[in-house]
This record gives structure tokens, sequence and C-alpha cells, in this order.
């Protein structure tokens, strides 16, 4: 048995962050393999790496990534920032202890008697057809083997990227609370971030510690702490940024710009070389810190975001991933990103225009809408193109309203109690504390 400790230091200005950091509360399991199964060379998180593990690859390899299985990660819960700026995230005083098992004995008992509260950390993927295993059982190997010890606590997280909760014929929701059917539910914790995933866990498992939780309002928040609103009238009715190119963005973009009067909107698309500013060209490795650091003046100065989400149809079909000769059938549901939590933390109205029901699922998580002057009805419609319409005719109606009038509507008293509601419940979710949870929760 092999037990190390290993410190990170945080920059100066991430300090107060150190209640999410404080991971000496936990000590991580470890092991080599599972059976046959060799943990170490297979695909068990990408290059999310951490010092001192020493089983997670370093590159993102074609074999790493084309094969099925349970993936095991870094405690990415206590992240303030994304791993690939190369900043440290935890500060010296905690100090992330690791536990390596040896899977091959039987006394397993003997090897962790000592811990008081023991983590087996599961990274739920962005595919969650990759929790699905071909041709091996490890991770119901891993979960028989530790389901006798109560001390030992199952932690499924993925704080950024849940599109669904099925694939072809396979409900993940089905597959993992199988699995998991044998571990008492209060040792079960999830963390996730798609309100309908969280949902369905909770259904199939009603005592399991199931919490939606999301990295994306404390890393806009990080980026933007220094954000103050003002009270001047604003002269655009409209934001609308864009990134990476998308059908459903294009089309948008298009909209605001030909077939609506442009003056009325701050419009940029990156793919597309129409920017609002001089563009930085910013690498790879800097992709999220240029994606997190806003221009507030253009927030400041319009009054609705368009946000123009990651995903708009609700069946997607691609090539699998591990056969590429096959199809699969994803249904996409429910997912947002930092696109739609960026206005409300800048106090904007807005509109997503994203997958059926993700309006719905913002209600859901305790946010108020604007129902006085937008018809969510959209929202419901599954068919894309229908969707596409009914959200054009918003977008129209909102347009023809006199910017005046857009601003008396925007600082009455009624609009400005949902703006700050809103704020509310995006600093709750960003003070969240998953180690606080975990420890609270972990005598059931």
């Amino acid at each position: 048995m092999q037990h190390s400790d290993t410190n990170i230091h945080v920059p100066p200005y991430l300090t107060n962050q150190l209640e999410e950091a404080e991971l000496n509360e936990f000590t991580f399991i470890r092991f080599g393999d599972i059976g046959n199964y060799p943990i170490g060379s297979r695909n068990i998180g990408g290059n999310y790496n951490f010092p001192g593990d020493g089983i997670v690859p370093s590159t993102l390899e074609v074999d790493h990534l084309n094969i099925k299985g349970p993936k095991f990660d870094i405690a990415m819960w206590g992240w303030t920032l994304p791993i690939n700026r190369n900043l440290p995230y935890f500060p010296s005083e905690a100090k992330r202890k690791i536990i390596w098992i040896d899977t091959g004995v039987k006394d397993i008992a003997s090897q962790i008697e000592n811990i008081d509260i023991g983590i087996i950390h599961i990274s739920f993927p962005t595919r969650y057809e990759n929790l699905v295993e071909t041709d091996t059982s490890a991770l119901k190997d891993i979960v028989n083997m530790f389901a006798p010890f109560d001390n030992i606590k199952f932690v499924f997280s993925n704080l950024w990227d849940i599109w669904g909760y099925e694939f072809d014929d396979i409900d993940i929701t089905d597959y993992l609370s199988d699995i998991l059917n044998d571990v008492p539910q209060h040792r079960i914790f999830m963390f996730l971030c798609n309100e309908q995933v969280v949902t369905e866990f909770k259904h199939k498992m009603p005592s399991a510690n199931i919490e939606y939780h999301s990295v994306y309002p404390r890393r806009i928040y990080v980026s933007n702490r220094n954000f103050e609103n003002n009270e001047n009238p604003r002269r655009k009715h409209f934001l609308n940024l864009n990134h990476f190119e998308k059908t459903h963005r294009t089309e948008i973009f298009n909209f605001l710009n030909e077939e609506l009067d442009f003056n009325k909107s701050y419009t940029s698309y990156v793919a597309k070389n129409s920017f609002l500013e001089e563009p930085v060209n910013h690498t790879s490795t800097h992709f999220t810190f240029w994606q997190d650091n806003l221009p507030h003046g253009y927030y400041t100065d319009s009054l609705i975001n368009i946000v123009n989400e990651t995903w708009f149809d609700y069946d997607y079909y691609v090539p699998d991933e591990v056969y590429p000769t096959n199809t699969v059938h994803r249904k996409h549901r429910n997912f947002f990103t930092e696109k739609t939590y960026k206005p409300i933390y800048f106090e904007q109205i807005f509109l997503v225009v994203g997958l059926p029901y993700t309006h719905q699922s913002l209600t859901k998580l305790g946010f108020k809408l604007f129902h006085d002057i937008i018809d969510y009805s959209f929202d419901t419609e599954i068919n894309s193109e229908k969707r596409m319409s009914m959200i054009k005719e918003q977008i129209t109606k909102l347009s023809n309203i006199d910017i005046d009038d857009l601003n008396k509507y925007y600082f009455n008293k009624e609009c400005q109690q949902i703006l700050k509601h809103n704020k509310e419940i995006f600093t709750k979710m960003r003070t969240f504390s998953i180690n606080k949870y975990i420890k609270e929760h972990s005598n059931g």
C-alpha cells in the first residue's frame, strides 16, 4: 500500500476559494488495475492530470479516447479556473490525500480501515455512452469491491458538459442505477450539470445525494468580479456573441443583421470574421480565458441577450466513437453552458436559442423569466424548424418595441426584481461547496 500527499499552490487572488479547495477532509482511492482491466492504460480522464497520481494519461491519444469504460479523474470540483491555463488550484494548506489499494489481495478492509471518508471519484463523461463498458466489467467490479465498506463514498461528477441521458436504446440512468444497486444510496454522490439528468437520477435513486452543480457561475465570476452594472439607458436592443460555427447561430446572426435592423444589435461571430473589437489571436491553451473575459461595455449598453447555445437540435445522429461504421442516435436534453449564465450575471434580459425545455430547466433551478415581454411557448417545441420560427417571431416582436419603452421596462421595479433574484440564484450556485456537502451528508 502506498500513500502520498500532494501540495499545490494557488494564486493569491483565489485564496478566498479555500473552502472549496480543502481536500484534506477526504482520502482519494486509487488502484492500478481491476482484475484484467489495466486502469493506467485505458481512457481514465484524458489530459486531466494531477501530479503524483501517475496513472492518468497526459495526452489525448486515440487509443485512450476510443475505448469505452469508466473514467477516473482528479477532484475537479475544486477547480476555480480551467486546467488548461496551467494554473494550480489548491492552496498549500489543502493536502490531497491519496491511497493506493492493492486490488489483487482479498484483504481490502485492512487497507482502508484508517480512512474517515474515502472517495472513489468517477468522471461522468460528456459523451455519456462512455460509461457503458465494452469487453470489461471494471465499473461493476469496482462497485462490488467497495460496496461493503461504509466509509467509502462513490462520487460521480461532471460540472460542465452533460448533453442528455440516453442514446440508442440505452438509458444511462437505468444503467448506472443498476450497477450501484448494492451500494447504500446515502453513500452515492452525484454532482452533474444537466437539470433533467439530475431529476432522472433522483427518481431512480431517491435516497442518494444528487445535486445540480455547474462550474460556469464560478468561472464567470472569477474572470469578471470587477463588473459593475449602471443605470444609464441602453442604446441597443440585443447582444448576440458567437464563436464556433453552428447552423442555428448562423441563422440567428443573419436574422439580426439582415432581416431586422442591424443598428439595434451588437453582434459578433468569430467563425465568420465578424468582431466587435480588434480580434486577439489566443491559443487554444488560453481559449477559456478569452471565453470568460467579456466586453462589459457591450453588456451594459444592450438590454436583451440573444443566447446562441451550443446545441439546438433535439435529435442528433453521429458516428459511434468506438465503431465509426455505426451511427449513434443521441437525444440532447436541457443542456446549457456559460453562454446562458453570462446574461444572468450581467443582469440582462435573455432569450436562449437552444435545446427544447431549456427555459423550463432554468425555472426548475430557481431562475425567473420575463413573461411580460417574451412568449416562451417555443421552449416546448421539439421540432427544430418550428422552434426556430417561433423564436424569430419573439425576436421580431422585441425588435419592434421602441428602445425608450424597452429601457422603461428594464428599469422598472418588476424587471429589476427578476434580474436581482436571478443574480442571487447565480451567487448561490457559484458558492456551493461540494466538499462541505459531502462531509455533511457522509453519515446518511
